[in-house]
């Protein structure tokens, strides 16, 4: 073995180690299984009550200011935007790491500059071929946006799957799955979410369920069509802020009950100091980028194993409608969801250190762990 495979293992202990990052460590964690779950973009996926369940997700960190929200988030989108489309690689750690170290790949923020080709067809050729290169393999959207700009670049995000299905001749057909995937991160919630964005509200409820087709129409300026739509959300905002959008009704209980708010109140340590990133920190960075590439191949459906599928079903319907870790009345909209949540965090702790198609009772268990350790906070993110 080499120092650059990637191993199997959990990579949670492991990346919040860095004592470069004050952020509360649930700040940290989050952001790492949300990022996982996003890189899967709308290609794996549980079966349940008759319709696919996606790992996409809502994430709110919600802190006092100065708390360290953009510094556990921005690392997440870094790393998402950092591969291209089409790169045909090599992938491995040994080649990113060499990358990484001349100064190669390119910043979120370069990315999100370059996220869609030109939808002029009269534009410069070069240009085009330049864009089409550093076309990111994650659609990382930017900071801030409007409805109408968020709607159009999700609808320029098209991505393709090649999958192969049996025949029964023992060949194997060729199939192309198209995917309109999104991601979208933001430090401050306000950025997105203010009066006037109720729309952008309506537009998170669809694509969270990952409907088959979400469509725009303007008075003017014809439609646009999301097919396959998911997004993946993140954003940082304070309890204040938290409290306005919903007195303001800017968010509604179809929101709550839909996301993750993960509360802290202070830092995990105070340091003026970090330094710069050890040479370690540098080949673990090379080795989150190759298992991201890797999760970008996954297509299909995620079974979940006899033991993990018995425990989901005695704890659904035995466990879960009388024993709760919050009894406040602001969870209960996130409690009705809660059996989905537990498997799309599940299905991120699961791609997190393991590539099969198969959930684990561990899994599940583990899923089950991180949500009741941050549902006992979760409602003082919900004050109003």
């Amino acid at each position: 073995k080499t120092a650059y495979e990637i191993p199997k293992r959990d990579w949670s202990s492991d990346v919040c180690s860095s004592d470069l990052v004050e952020s509360p460590q649930e700040f940290i964690d989050w952001s790492f299984w949300w990022m996982i779950g996003a890189a899967l973009q709308r290609r794996a996926w549980v079966s349940i009550r008759g319709r696919q369940l996606f790992p996409n997700t809502y994430l709110f960190l919600v802190a006092e200011p100065g708390i360290g929200k953009g510094m556990a988030l921005h690392p997440a989108k870094e790393l998402l935007a950092w591969h291209k489309y089409h790169d045909k690689g090599p992938h491995d750690v040994e080649s990113i790491y060499k990358k990484l170290v001349n100064g190669g790949g390119m910043t979120a923020e370069e990315a999100v500059d370059r996220l869609l080709t030109p939808q002029n067809a009269g534009a410069n050729k070069a240009q085009n071929d330049d864009d089409r290169k550093n076309l990111p393999l994650f659609a990382v959207g930017p900071d801030s946006t409007t409805y109408e700009q968020l709607v159009q670049d999700m609808a320029g995000a098209a991505r393709l799957v090649r999958y192969y299905v049996p025949q029964p001749d023992g060949t194997q057909k060729p199939q192309i799955h198209t995917h309109n995937s999104f991601t979208f991160v933001s430090t401050e919630l306000s950025n997105l979410i203010n009066k006037g964005s109720d729309k952008i509200v309506q537009l998170m409820l669809e694509a969270y369920d990952c409907s088959e087709r979400y469509e725009y129409r303007t008075k003017h300026h014809g439609k646009d069509c999301v097919h396959r739509v998911c997004l993946n959300f993140a954003a940082g905002t304070t309890p204040d802020y938290m409290a306005r959008t919903f007195d303001d009704s800017l968010l509604n209980e179809g929101i709550s009950s839909r996301s993750f708010f993960i509360f802290a109140f202070n830092k995990r340590f105070y340091k003026l100091e970090t330094g710069g990133h050890t040479d370690d920190q540098v080949v673990s960075k090379a080795t989150l980028l190759a298992w991201l590439r890797h999760l970008a191949g996954i297509f299909g459906e995620v079974k979940l194993s006899q033991e993990a599928r018995d425990f989901m079903k005695l704890w659904y319907e035995q466990i879960h409608p009388t024993s709760r870790p919050n009894k406040d009345p602001k969870m209960v909209h996130y409690y009705a969801r809660k059996e989905l949540h537990v498997l799309k965090v599940a299905m991120a702790i699961h791609f997190s250190r393991d590539l099969s198609m198969l959930l684990t009772l561990q899994d599940v268990e583990d899923a089950l762990t991180i949500l009741e350790h941050a549902e006992k906070r979760m409602h003082l993110a919900l004050q109003v």
